[in-house]
């Protein structure tokens, strides 16, 4: 088992709340990437990529480092931009796992094999336990419900295994617990997603 978590701290929710507040326009979105050193002026973002295309913000001389993944509606000229998500945090094996097979695997020595592809921003603990994965959500959670309040929905969902929701007139903020589309699953993932209210 292992945990790999990245230094998230009260800085950057501001920054993805502040994001939050933003006209859901490309523009001003873009803006406000430049305005956080998240990209340079005039770089051009791949809204388009998907989930496995994320925007790099720190770490690629090493390995994956801070990242942000850009949703979009479609693949149109004009992007219909919906939200931007930071993944904070990582877990292995994923949930689901029979725990047999987990017992089997720990006996076998098996290890974290894309750990490798991760940079130096990740801070890795690799003996951790799904409960330290947990204590990183109630963490996390705690930074945005200082600046938010309590969240306005709380619990697993659809594609999520648990999620906080808070929704705002002009946005939502969520923090989430899912599978990792960047790794088909290999990992479950903290994402604290801010979107457009729809």
């Amino acid at each position: 088992m292992a945990l790999k978590s990245l230094e998230i701290n009260r800085t950057w929710v501001e920054r993805m709340l502040r994001l939050a507040e933003s006209p859901w326009e490309r523009a001003a979105v873009e803006q406000r990437f430049v305005d956080h050193g998240w990209m340079r002026p005039g770089e051009v973002l791949d809204w388009f990529g998907g989930a496995c295309a994320p925007h790099v913000v720190t770490g690629s001389d090493d390995g994956i480092g801070h990242r942000l993944e850009l949703e979009s509606a479609d693949d149109s000229g004009r992007p219909d931009i919906v939200g931007v998500r930071l993944p904070c945090a990582l877990f292995w094996p994923p949930t689901g796992r029979d725990e047999d097979e987990e017992d089997e695997d720990d006996e076998e020595d098996e290890e974290d094999e894309l750990d490798g592809d991760y940079g130096s921003a990740w801070v890795r603990f690799p003996d951790a336990r799904r409960e330290a994965f947990e204590a990183e959500y109630v963490r996390l959670r705690a930074l945005v419900v200082a600046e938010l309040g309590e969240p306005d929905e709380e619990g697993p969902d659809e594609q999520s295994d648990r999620t906080a929701l808070w929704r705002r007139p002009d946005f939502v903020v969520e923090l989430i617990v899912m599978d990792d589309l960047n790794t088909y699953s290999y990992y479950d993932v903290i994402l604290l997603r801010v979107a457009r209210a729809r």
